[in-house]
């Protein structure tokens, strides 16, 4: 393959990371929510996340207000009152996280073995492309995408249909001339998949697959190295 598709969260930038960093904030100034781990919120407020996201895309929830949702339910979910303060928690939390984005860990080589064998790199992004932007910049990525796609531009979320026919369009290839990697099911395996595209399951979660047929599967970034045949400097 000479074209491949990215996810950026989860899969280029290390969503995980920067979103532990902010809940760990928060969690230093209310310690009671120590009953779980940072880890357990994180996976949480991940689950929240998605659970809410098309709305925010299509804005009927603002950021702002689907952020105090989920800081919300983090300490109802550790048997705790919310706090008064959870708009202050959020702006604390939007710091935290803005100052620790970084590339998963392993994935810069991935895309310098691309760029140096011809591979062209394109993201497809559920997302508003000022925050999308600033993510690949600050995870010293950008310099290896030849093409950026959001939902913001496009109009509608990864699975249509359509954000995905735009990126063949943009990039001037037919689906089976293409890789789709991402570590979302609905999103991009399945959304991807709908199009004939082939595609890389990045289950950085580990979580169950739904379908094995449809897709192969990578824990973590070197695999695909060995996966595209990708030479080694």
């Amino acid at each position: 393959m000479k074209y491949v598709f990215f996810d950026l969260d989860e899969t280029l930038s290390d969503h995980r990371y920067a979103c532990q960093n902010g809940i760990e904030a928060i969690m230093n100034l209310y310690p009671d929510l120590r009953v779980k781990t940072v880890e357990q919120l994180e996976t949480e407020f991940w689950q929240m996340l998605n659970g809410n996201y098309n709305q925010v895309l299509s804005g009927a929830l603002s950021l702002k207000d689907t952020r105090i949702e989920r800081i919300a339910a983090l300490f109802i979910g550790c048997n705790l009152k919310p706090p008064e303060d959870l708009e202050k928690l959020g702006e604390l939390y939007v710091s935290c996280y803005d100052q620790s984005f970084r590339a998963i860990p392993g994935i810069i080589e991935i895309l310098e073995l691309l760029k140096e064998q011809d591979c062209r790199v394109t993201v497809i992004t559920n997302g508003f492309k000022k925050t999308q932007y600033k993510k690949l910049v600050s995870c010293k990525v950008i310099k290896y995408i030849d093409h950026i796609i959001t939902s913001e531009e496009i109009g509608v979320p990864k699975p249509h249909k359509q954000i995905f026919m735009e990126a063949l369009r943009i990039c001037n290839v037919s689906s089976d001339e293409v890789i789709m990697i991402g570590d979302s099911w609905v999103n991009d395996i399945m959304g991807a998949s709908s199009l004939g595209i082939k595609t890389l399951w990045f289950n950085r979660r580990n979580e169950s697959c739904p379908d094995s047929s449809i897709t192969d599967v990578i824990y973590e970034p070197h695999e695909i190295i060995d996966y595209m045949n990708l030479k080694r400097r």
